[in-house]
């Protein structure tokens, strides 16, 4: 038998999982995002919606 131990890590808070500064996004012609800036903490959950992101 062999024993594993397992080690849980918990993102520090203050932690930018992800930042993003100025994001422009263009499609085709359509600029769908200009000049954003973003940041989402490590451990959080984030959602952009906007017209037809669905597809």
């Amino acid at each position: 038998m062999v024993h594993v131990q397992k080690r849980i890590i918990e993102p520090d808070r203050g932690d930018w999982a992800i930042e993003a500064r100025g994001l422009v996004k263009n499609f085709g012609d359509n600029r769908a995002v200009d000049g954003v800036n973003l940041n989402v903490r490590a451990g959080t959950i984030y959602g952009v919606l906007g017209l037809e992101w669905s597809r």
